[in-house]
């Protein structure tokens, strides 16, 4: 093929991508922000934490189901994709102290035995090891619940807040976790009576 076929052929790749792009991008730049079909976009201009969308690391969601409460921040989930069971240690939170130990097992036995969760894991990691026994990741209870786990110990007062292993949760859930520790402290519940 010749220099001319080459270039040509280069042309329209260009063109077919761009075309592409155009395609795609059209449905959503004719919405304004004011239109009535498209729903509000959220402002996090003044969200300490940040926006959330901005994060580009991508986490899988592996669904199953507590088979049993561990202690106040480690779970025994049974996949259900291929019934492994996998202990879960809960990303963000760390209980040092005995009594509130149990008041957190207590607490996550009311609210997740024999429940469906979300476990949030990186998937390098998870399909590096298929089967893995031990992960620590972020847990959502229910079939896409608001707060994860550590929200809802956090929130309580049964924990405190421990920087999570790196790509375990976002910066900006971190700056959440932080955000929920400071309000319990301030209501003085649990750990901050």
């Amino acid at each position: 093929m010749n220099i001319c076929g080459i270039l040509g052929l280069q042309f329209l790749r260009r063109k077919l991508a761009l075309g592409c792009i155009a395609i795609l991008w059209a449905p959503l730049a004719g919405r304004s922000q004011n239109s009535p079909q498209s729903p509000p976009l959220v402002d996090f201009s003044n969200d300490p934490c940040g926006n959330p969308m901005i994060e580009s690391q991508l986490w899988l969601s592996v669904e199953g189901t507590v088979s049993e409460v561990i202690d106040g921040r480690t779970l025994l989930v049974v996949a259900s994709e291929n019934r492994h069971t996998v202990r879960v240690r809960i990303a963000g939170v760390t209980i040092e102290e005995a009594e509130y130990s149990k008041k957190a097992k207590a607490f996550l036995e009311d609210k997740l035995k024999s429940t469906t969760v979300n476990v949030w894991v990186i998937p390098e990691e998870w399909r590096r090891d298929r089967l893995p026994r031990r992960i620590t990741a972020a847990v959502y209870p229910g079939k896409g619940g608001a707060d994860d786990v550590a929200s809802m110990l956090l929130a309580q007062g049964l924990a405190r807040f421990e920087p999570p292993q790196p790509y375990t949760v976002s910066h900006y859930t971190q700056c959440q976790y932080r955000r929920t520790e400071a309000e319990a402290k301030s209501k003085g519940l649990g750990l901050w009576e």
